[in-house]
Order: C-alpha cells, then sequence, then structure tokens
C-alpha cells in the first residue's frame, strides 16, 4: 500500500489481507486523501492524487502484541493489565482463552488476565487461518499456552503453511509435542499439519539456537516458564 501510494498510474493490489492493522492503514491513506476502493474482496484499486494531505494519526494497538503479552500472563501465572487494546480486533482470541477458562476483564480500552488456577484450564484444539480467525504469528506462543493446559490439545494449520521451525527447540525445553502428519506442497516442502501438545510438563533450561526473531521470541516465551538456566 505505501509503495504504491507514489505511483502516478491506478495500481491494482491483489490478495490483500483482512488483518486489522491493514485496514487501519488503508483508513489512513484515505484520510490522507489517497483514493482507495475495495472491487472485491481482498482486491483494492488504488488512485493517488498527489501530495497526501498533512493530519493527526492516532497509533492503534497492535494486536500481535496484546496475544504475545496475554499468554505471557497465563504462562508465567501472572496478572497483567494491557493498555490500548482494541476488543472487537482481538475477538477471536479472546473467544478462545473463554473455550480454555482464562480469567480476563475488558475496560474500555485495557485488558486485565489473570490465571488464579492452572487446573481449571482446558484443554482445546485451534484451527489456525487467516484473519479474523487465529493466525499463524499466534501459532507459536499458543502451543506455549496448551504446555499450560493439563491434558492434549491440538494446533491444526491448513492454510499459509508454517515449517514451524521452533519445534525443534521447544523440544529441547522438554515441552511434549507430537506432530502426527505432515503436508506435503506442490514444491517439495513438507509442513507440520497437525501438532499436539501434552500439556502439564514441567520446561527445563536448555541451550538453544534459534535463527529468527519469530523463532526467538517463541524460545524467550517458554523460558519465562522453565526452571534453570
Amino acid at each position: 500500500l505505501l509503495a504504491v501510494v507514489s505511483s502516478p498510474k491506478q495500481v491494482t493490489i491483489k490478495n490483500v489481507s483482512a488483518h486489522p492493522d491493514v485496514e487501519f492503514a488503508i483508513r489512513t491513506l484515505q484520510e490522507r486523501g489517497v483514493e482507495i476502493t475495495e472491487h472485491k474482496k481482498g482486491e483494492y484499486i488504488v488512485n493517488s492524487k498527489g501530495d497526501l494531505h498533512g493530519g493527526e494519526v492516532m497509533i492503534r494497538g497492535d494486536i500481535d502484541e496484546t496475544v504475545f503479552w496475554a499468554v505471557c500472563a497465563v504462562h508465567t501465572r501472572g496478572e497483567l493489565t494491557i493498555e490500548n487494546v482494541s476488543s472487537s480486533d482481538i475477538t477471536p482470541f479472546l473467544s478462545k482463552l473463554t473455550q480454555i477458562g482464562v480469567q480476563f476483564k475488558l475496560e474500555k480500552n485495557s485488558l486485565t488476565l489473570w490465571c488464579e488456577d492452572i487446573k481449571e484450564l482446558s484443554p482445546i484444539s485451534i484451527d489456525i487461518k487467516p484473519y479474523p480467525g487465529i493466525i499463524p504469528e499466534w501459532a507459536g506462543w499458543l502451543l506455549i499456552l496448551f504446555n499450560r493446559i493439563n491434558g492434549t490439545s491440538t494446533l491444526i494449520q491448513t492454510s499459509r503453511l508454517d515449517k514451524m521451525t521452533y519445534l525443534s527447540a521447544l523440544k529441547l525445553l522438554s515441552m511434549e509435542i507430537g506432530v502426527n502428519n505432515f503436508e506435503e506442497t506442490k514444491d517439495g516442502n513438507v509442513y507440520p499439519h497437525e501438532i499436539k501438545v501434552f500439556g502439564g510438563a514441567s520446561l527445563a533450561g536448555a541451550e538453544v539456537k534459534t535463527t529468527t526473531l519469530r523463532d526467538g521470541l517463541v524460545v524467550l516465551l517458554a523460558a519465562l516458564g522453565a526452571q534453570g538456566t
């Protein structure tokens, strides 16, 4: 979107995500004078009229950060209040927390979570889907949440397949994970399709190496609840 704003010609962008951050960017550009129309679902036509209008923009809360810190609160058995939260944007995530049994309270633009008794949490099966579903960016964090739940929870990915390279690192930290089957794409790559977490295991410190920022965040989150170094 930002790249085509300076184009003197009409540009069509296809396969646009329905993620709230993308919708926010579209609204902000429209308010600045860029003509953006939705031709059909996931396809936008952009006509830039030149210079953007000045104005004040209020930066919205990031839903990925909200989900990360919410899982962190449950994983570490703490209480946490997150400010500047859009409850409508994180409704898919909050509905899963309700099913699991995590306690939370929404007040205006703040979300407070606490977990008094891990034993009361219920196993769950979650499908990874494009927004407004549970998106791939949250998958690794959810696996760590599953580990706090006694019983077997399942994560299934069927679209926008992810290799989940952090799974081996989580196993090194003593998380009990089983990958029942894999999905192979036309290009020969193989991806985990159904991941089961046998929750309730105590995580242990280990020397773990990661190669991406996302994998590092997953391992860091898991390490916060591990015993040892």
